[in-house]
């Protein structure tokens, strides 16, 4: 192979590696399999990234009546970065994130909107973990959620989260689905051994996120193609023992 040739294949390589990656940041692998394709959005907005440094990051976001800013702050030799959130100039939460997910530290963006429907902002920050192909579907959402006393923070650990992630299923209520993968380690009905999607969907009351009594949750095939049909090939046994066996807690305080 000629010079000129190896030069091609690098560069189609390295293209490629970055699609991947840009894939992950925008939950690309878990697009295309939402449990309700047609499901109501609950309004959030997106925050504008105003500056970026190698410690530093700061998202305007910008509503009808306030200005908000979401500021992380790292040091060197340090595992952990300050989160301030600041509306019209004035602090209103701070809090520290410990950056153990992934390669580097950095927030894939800022989604602001009246999650809990108490007239206050409410702030979710995305981590994502810096992995390649379905692992860098990981990531670490963070809730700030308004209060009268203050901002209260709910961190949920899941898959491919994005604005898509927060619906309105029923009036007067947001839901926020939690995204995971799993791959069979037996065969379904089929016969074969096949990868699900696996949706839980959680309601915002307060500054806590709790599950949605009324909504079970949804296993979708993974057929490398759109697909939102619900899966008859996983008995309830099988999701039941499937789901058991996931070490990562999904969502916690």
């Amino acid at each position: 192979m000629t010079r000129g040739s190896w030069l091609k294949v690098l560069l189609i390589v390295l293209f490629a590696d970055g699609l991947v990656a840009r894939a992950a940041w925008s939950g690309a692998y878990s697009t295309g399999y939402e449990p309700y394709p047609n499901a109501k959005h609950f309004p959030t907005r997106s925050c504008q990234l105003e500056h970026r440094k190698s410690l530093r990051q700061e998202y305007e976001c910008h509503s009808k009546n306030a200005s908000s800013s979401v500021v992380m702050q790292g040091s060197k030799g340090s595992a952990f970065y300050q989160v301030r959130v600041l509306r019209n100039g004035s602090l209103k939460a701070q809090f520290r994130l410990k950056f153990d997910l992934g390669f580097d530290p950095w927030f894939d963006y800022v989604l602001e909107g009246d999650l809990n429907r108490d007239g206050l902002p409410d702030y979710v920050i995305v981590q994502p973990s810096g992995g390649n192909g379905l692992a860098s579907e990981y990531c670490l959402s963070v809730f700030v959620l308004s209060a009268k006393s203050g901002y209260a923070v709910t961190k949920m650990y899941g898959m491919g989260f994005d604005p898509s992630d927060v619906l309105q299923l029923e009036a007067g209520q947001t839901n926020v689905v939690h995204t995971w993968f799993i791959s069979a380690e037996e065969p379904s009905a089929d016969g074969k051994y096949h990868s699900y999607w696996v949706y839980h969907f959680l309601k915002v009351r307060g500054t806590k996120l709790v599950f949605d009594s009324k909504r079970k949750p949804i296993w979708v095939q993974y057929k490398l193609k759109h697909n939102h049909t619900p899966t008859r090939l996983v008995s309830s046994l099988q999701k039941k023992n499937w789901w058991n066996k996931q070490k990562q807690p999904f969502f916690w305080r």
